[in-house]
């Protein structure tokens, strides 16, 4: 039985509360002024059966609530969810109702003293809750209702590990920010107007304990791979975990929930670490799409997240998005960013990960965080492979304009940091700027008929790399989107303890132009006999440093030493290139200080190039004019004697 009112002010209200609203006949037992009577009463629908907990900085509140919008038939209630189709039913007859003048959501309220009627105006209203909130469609992407997903799964959120919620409950998880005891009460609404009536099924009688803390993942469910299976390109056997985690600042503006999929393979030993991918899905993908899983040995864990909502390209958005119209004072916050940062140090706490090989990786608009998350953050990533993404952003417009509401119109917006946020977005920009800041090796890819990414920003990109010595690959050709990079990542090569070098105007290279787009354009025809027009200058297919590999990096105080060489595939035995050390942990010059370097043949030891160089401005030293055979060369700079 509900807690009934105390007093004749609150009988009063109580009585108020209800007319008017929709009626569930009971008999009522109300003691009034000492007389028992029994009164044929009609009660409002409210939330039942409130509960709550709180748990690693968030408090989780589950009800049932007052609709549940049909049953769902037993071909579509399937292991904690219901098929696309089925849920889509849910969704009409919500529709249905609101056409109808019975539409409803719940009204979620805090408050450091025990909620009732009449305090009701002077607590906090965290939320409205709309209905069929315990399921996640976005575990299919942002299209989720498209008909190509029909025989595919819409969940229900799970609180507890691995204990989906029911489908006639509701959910609101609030994250708090400051230790707190808490009372909480949620209200049904219908058409506008809010039962106010409040017992112990819809508030809480003792407050909740808060504390702040960092938000934890909560397992949804495991699926297992059979060895015989695919998950995302790599066969199993293996098991892919779903979590789910709530967040709000700094990870949001306001309150969203987010999928992650953390892929773990059977041969992971947790006594050998493993090196960690992150994948970045592109437009419209999810966790489970628009990505892959490489294979890096001993083993790989992937972990991919869900980019919506909203979709921003992995990066973040204005700070009043989805809550005001478009300012000049609005602020873009790397709330995506934060967000993926801080999943990858809980993985490293879950599984053990080795620091030095985690990498990420992704395509379109994967490929865009790829780049832009990948090379500003050379401290955790040693390797970023990139497909098809957008560099520089405001040199790639099409995509750019297309995001006024999140990143405000081209240059207005101030980046979180105090940098202009086109600036920020544009790696050119970027790596002129912080020239010394180590960036981790880039492999990358774009199609110079690709009209929405652009082939401009793409030549700046690589002009930018080529003039601030970094290491990277390169390639182009006219497949449009589908244009493809060279998967590099080697742990012998790449692992973030070890020195990578900087390649440029290797004599291999082909000619990528300046960008320039030409009066009439040049014929391209493909391997299938079509013809295609290459609109800019340049050589229409080609490759920047993609036969150069290493091997072998030794460092001391006062010398470096690499062994160099061509891959087999490489259209000559030998080139000509300049090669700069780069993310060196022992080996360090200053601006100005003088080396003397050798180049040997690695079988026969032969020197077969000698000579001084002077370390730059930002103290790299870089040899011009290295010759580099299939057969190898082992390069050794020393600080010279005085």
């Amino acid at each position: 039985m509900p807690r009934l009112a105390k007093s004749t002010k609150n009988m009063a209200t109580f009585h108020k509360h209800i007319k008017n609203q929709i009626k569930l006949p009971v008999v009522a037992f109300i003691l009034f002024f000492g007389v028992t009577v029994s009164a044929q009463v009609t009660m409002p629908k409210q939330v039942k059966r409130l509960k709550a907990f709180h748990r690693s900085n968030q408090t989780f509140l589950v009800w049932n609530g007052i609709e549940s919008y049909g049953e769902p038939s037993a071909r579509g209630e399937i292991s904690g969810g219901l098929l696309q189709t089925e849920f889509k039913k849910k969704l009409n007859a919500l529709k249905q109702a609101k056409k109808d003048g019975h539409e409803i959501c719940y009204r979620v309220y805090r408050s450091d003293r025990p909620i009732d009627a009449n305090s009701l105006q002077d607590v906090e209203l965290l939320a409205e809750v709309q209905p069929l909130s315990v399921y996640y469609p976005f575990h299919l992407g942002m299209s989720w209702y498209e008909d190509k997903h029909k025989n595919e799964i819409i969940p229900r959120l799970a609180v507890e590990p691995e204990k989906p919620l029911e489908d006639y409950q509701e959910l609101y998880v609030h994250t708090v920010n400051k230790s707190d005891k808490s009372y909480y009460a949620v209200l049904a609404v219908i058409n506008g107007k809010e039962n106010t009536f409040i017992s112990d099924e819809n508030s809480l009688i003792e407050p909740l304990k808060e504390t702040p803390g960092e938000p934890e993942p909560v397992l949804q469910r495991i699926e297992r791979i059979d060895k015989d299976q695919h998950y995302v390109w790599q066969k199993g056997p293996a098991e892919v975990r779903y979590y789910v985690r709530w967040v709000h600042e700094p990870y949001a503006n306001i309150s969203r929930c987010y999928e992650w999929a953390v892929a773990v393979p059977d041969s992971y030993n947790e006594k050998k670490p493993a090196a960690l991918q992150l994948s970045l899905h592109s437009w419209g993908g999810n966790a489970d799409r628009g990505t892959y899983w490489y294979d890096v040995k001993p083993n790989t864990i992937r972990i991919a997240a869900v980019n919506y909502p909203p979709q921003d390209w992995w990066y973040g958005y204005r700070n009043n998005y989805e809550i005001s119209e478009l300012k000049d004072n609005d602020i873009v916050f790397n709330y995506t960013e934060r967000r993926l940062m801080s999943f990858i140090n809980w993985t490293q706490k879950k599984w053990n990960i080795d620091k030095n090989l985690i990498f990420v990786e992704g395509q379109s608009m994967g490929g865009a965080g790829a780049i832009s998350f990948g090379m500003k953050n050379g401290d955790t990533f040693c390797y970023a492979n990139s497909w098809v993404g957008i560099a520089c952003w405001r040199h790639s417009t099409y995509f750019r304009k297309g995001e006024r509401a999140k990143w405000g119109n081209i240059e207005q917006l101030m980046n979180y940091n105090g940098v202009k946020f086109d600036d920020w977005m544009d790696l050119s920009w970027w790596l002129h700027e912080y020239p010394k800041k180590e960036t981790p090796f880039l492999s990358f890819a774009n199609g110079k008929n690709d009209g929405g990414i652009g082939w401009d920003q793409a030549v700046r990109a690589v002009n930018a790399l080529w003039e601030t010595k970094r290491p990277f690959v390169f390639l182009w050709g006219m497949s449009g989107h589908g244009q493809r990079a060279k998967f590099m990542m080697n742990p012998d090569m790449m692992a973030l303890d070890k020195s990578i070098p900087a390649f440029r105007s290797c004599s291999l290279d082909d000619g990528l132009g300046t960008g320039t787009k030409l009066a009439e354009p040049k014929k391209f025809e493909t391997r299938e006999g079509k013809i295609l027009d290459d609109w800019y200058d340049g050589d229409s297919t080609g490759q920047i440093n993609a036969y150069l590999l290493w091997k072998n990096v030794n460092e001391e105080k006062d010398k470096y030493e690499i062994t160099v060489y061509l891959d087999e595939k490489a259209p000559k035995s030998t080139c000509i290139v300049d090669m700069t050390p780069r993310r060196t942990k022992v080996f360090k010059a200053k601006p100005g200080q003088k080396f003397r370097w050798t180049n040997s043949n690695v079988y026969n030891k032969n020197e077969i190039q000698a000579g001084e160089i002077t370390a730059d401005k930002w103290g790299l030293v870089t040899i011009e004019k290295l010759k580099v055979s299939k057969a190898g060369n082992r390069i050794r700079i020393t600080v010279r004697a005085f």
